[in-house]
């Protein structure tokens, strides 16, 4: 019995003794060969629109919400129209900040 189980203890422990070291995980990594890259083919620059049509497009949008929200009356109407308000409010203050600053810093022009 005892002879029939040193054949089996011997190849237990020689099998992991003849498998490879094992290192730093990249080290063992195998390297594939580079497959093809599917570049993505560079979409068309994107055109911003000029400053006239982009000034024409937020009039146009702030006309039409405000005259929805007085033919059909309601909260999302109204929601739409004042966001445009204020849209237009906060860009009048932004422009009249940088109003005060072109002053105080070009005091000569006669601004």
């Amino acid at each position: 019995m005892n002879k029939a189980l040193l054949p089996l203890l011997l190849c237990c422990f020689i099998f992991p003794a003849s498998g490879k070291d094992a290192g730093w995980q990249w080290y063992n990594e195998k390297i594939n060969p580079k497959e093809k890259e599917n570049k993505p083919v560079p979409a068309a620059p994107r055109q911003e629109p000029d400053i006239m049509q982009k000034l024409a497009a937020l009039q146009t949008a702030t006309k039409r919400a405000l005259y929805e929200a007085i033919l059909y009356p309601g909260v999302d109407n109204f929601v739409k129209y004042f966001r445009l308000q204020n849209y237009w409010t906060q860009q009048a203050g932004l422009f009249t900040m940088s109003a005060k600053k072109a002053m105080l810093a070009h005091p000569r022009t006669g601004l």
